[in-house]
C-alpha cells in the first residue's frame, strides 16, 4: 500500500483518495471535497504557495501586498460559490480559492503536481487561450479529468498578465455571475501591475502637475511651456480634471499611491495618451482631455471603473472618493477645474449627502460653503453666479441682493433697509433674476446666494 506524502507543513496525500488532509496550513477536508484553503507561508511542496508569491509576501513592507490578490480571488469565489484560480501567462498557477465541491480531477493534480500537465496544457493551449481577448469557454477534456471552465484574461493597462479560471461542468453560470467574474478579473489584473516592473514611477502618464494647477499665472504659464512633450495638453483642448481623495489612509504608506497609480490605468473609453496624473499618499490629481461627445459631463462609466479598482486595492477601511471639475478651454485654465474637483472631493469627503463620485455641478450651496480661499485666491463661484462679480453689471446687485435675502425676501423690509422706494427694489430684483436666470424662491438657490454674497464679502480677493 503506498504511502502518504508529507510536505514539510505536514500537508499529506492520502494514497486513495488522493484528497489533501488538515495539516499547519489549515487546508481541511470535508468527506467530499477540499473545503477550506488557506495557505501559510512557506508551504511550497504540496499546496501551491508558489516561489513567487513568497517572494512577493516577504517584499518589502512599504508596498502593497500581494495577499489582497488572494483575498480579491476568495471574495468572487464565495460570492458564486465556486473554486477560481488565476494562472500566469504560462499557465502556471499563482492564486487559488478554497473549492465547493466543485473540484474535477485535474484541479487536484494541479494543485498536488505544482503543474498543469502536459495534456491539459496542449488541450487549453489548442482552444487559442494566449490569444484570447476576452471571456471564453473552455470545452471539457473527460480523459484527463478536465470539466468545462468559464476563462477571462487578466488584463491591466493594455497587458495580458494571466487568465482567471472558473471549473463551470454544468455550464450554468448566468450572464450576471459572469459579469462579476470579468469585473473581479480587471481588480486582480491590476492588483498583480500595481506590483509588476510594468508599473514604475516614472510612467508616462505620470507627470508633476504642481505648477500646471498652480493659482499663479505666470507659474502656470512656465509649466505649460515645458509641456512640449504632450501636444494635447498645449494645443488648447478643452480639459476637465478631477481630484481623488483616500479616505482612511495610513498616514506614510505606500500602498495608497501603488493602488492609485495601478486604477488610473483603469479608463475604459479614455485613450491613455489623452490623460495624465500625479499621485500622493492621500490621492491623485488628473486631467483628461474632453472629447466632443463628453462636454455635458464625465465618461461616468470610466470614473466609477477606476474607483472600483481602486477601492478593491487599498482595502481595509481604506476607501477612494472622486470630485469631478467642470471642463475648462484649454491648460492654461485647468487650474480652476482642478479647484471645483477638489472642493467636489471635500464634500464627498465630509458630507453624507454625497455619493463617492461628485460633480461641481451637484454641490449646489456647498460649492461656496466648503471653500476657505487663501490670501490672493479668488472664490470659484458656480456659473451661475459669475454675474454678481462681473463689473459690467450695475454695482447695487449685490447690495440689493443681500439685503433681499437678509429680509428672508421681504421686500418692504429690504427697501427700508436700502431707503429707496418697493418701485424701485422690485425693478432691481427683476433685473438680478434676469441676470442670475434663477428662481429666487427656491431655498436651495437662496442659501447658495446668501452663502456666495457672505463669503465674497469676507474674501480678500474680492472684487
Amino acid at each position: 500500500m503506498r504511502q502518504a506524502t508529507d510536505c514539510k507543513l505536514h500537508h499529506s496525500v492520502d494514497p486513495v483518495s488522493e484528497k489533501l488532509s488538515t495539516g499547519s496550513c489549515k487546508l481541511v477536508e470535508s468527506e467530499a471535497s477540499v473545503t477550506k484553503w488557506n495557505m501559510e507561508p512557506g508551504c511550497a511542496a504540496a499546496c501551491g504557495a508558489y516561489d513567487q508569491n513568497e517572494r512577493w509576501r516577504e517584499a518589502d513592507s512599504g508596498h502593497m501586498s500581494l495577499d489582497r490578490v488572494q483575498a480579491l480571488v476568495d471574495e468572487i469565489a464565495e460570492t458564486l460559490r465556486r473554486a477560481v484560480v488565476v494562472d500566469d501567462t504560462q499557465l502556471r498557477l499563482l492564486y487559488a480559492s478554497r473549492h465547493y465541491g466543485d473540484e474535477d480531477g485535474q484541479r487536484v493534480r494541479s494543485v498536488l503536481q505544482r503543474q498543469i500537465g502536459p495534456d491539459a496544457l496542449q488541450h487549453i493551449l489548442s482552444q487559442g487561450a494566449r490569444v484570447w481577448t476576452g471571456p471564453t469557454r473552455l470545452p471539457p477534456k473527460l480523459d484527463v479529468g478536465m470539466e468545462s471552465r468559464w476563462c477571462v484574461p487578466v488584463r491591466h493597462a493594455g497587458h495580458l498578465i494571466g487568465l482567471m479560471v472558473v471549473i463551470d461542468a454544468q455550464q450554468t453560470l448566468t450572464r450576471s455571475e459572469k459579469g462579476l467574474i470579468e469585473a473581479a478579473a480587471g481588480q486582480i489584473g491590476a492588483a498583480l501591475y500595481a506590483e509588476s516592473e510594468d508599473n514604475q514611477e516614472t510612467s508616462s502618464l505620470e507627470v508633476d502637475l504642481d505648477d500646471i494647477l498652480d493659482v499663479s499665472e505666470d507659474v502656470r504659464r512656465t509649466a505649460i511651456a515645458c509641456m512640449a512633450g504632450v501636444p494635447w495638453l498645449t494645443d488648447g483642448s478643452e480639459v476637465r480634471c478631477f481630484a481623488i481623495r483616500v479616505v482612511s489612509s495610513s498616514a506614510g504608506s505606500e500602498a495608497p499611491r501603488r493602488a492609485l497609480r495601478a486604477a488610473l490605468g483603469t479608463r475604459p473609453g479614455i485613450a491613455p495618451q489623452h490623460y495624465v496624473f500625479s499621485t500622493s499618499d492621500d490621492g491623485a490629481r488628473v486631467i483628461e482631455k474632453v472629447p466632443f461627445a463628453g462636454r455635458a459631463g464625465p465618461a461616468q462609466h470610466s470614473v466609477e471603473a477606476m474607483l472600483s479598482v481602486a477601492d478593491a486595492l487599498l482595502g481595509g477601511d481604506r476607501t477612494c472618493v472622486v470630485g469631478v471639475g467642470d471642463s475648462a478651454d484649454g491648460l492654461s485654465d485647468a487650474w480652476r477645474s482642478y479647484r471645483q474637483a477638489a472642493i467636489a472631493a471635500d464634500a464627498a469627503t465630509r458630507s453624507r449627502r454625497f455619493g463617492p463620485i461628485v460633480a461641481w455641478s451637484e454641490l449646489g450651496a456647498y460649492s461656496v460653503l466648503l471653500q476657505s480661499p487663501a490670501v490672493n485666491e479668488p472664490l470659484i463661484l458656480p456659473a451661475a453666479l459669475e454675474a454678481l462679480v462681473d463689473p459690467g453689471q450695475p454695482s447695487w446687485m449685490r447690495e440689493t441682493l443681500l439685503a433681499y435675502l437678509d429680509s428672508s425676501g421681504s421686500g418692504p423690509r429690504a427697501a427700508e433697509h436700502l431707503h429707496i422706494h418697493r418701485t424701485t427694489l422690485y425693478y432691481r430684483m427683476d433685473r438680478i433674476r434676469e441676470a442670475l436666470q434663477m428662481d429666487l424662491e427656491d431655498g436651495e438657490n437662496r442659501l447658495l446666494l446668501h452663502a456666495s454674497l457672505r463669503m465674497l464679502d469676507v474674501s480678500r480677493s474680492s472684487p
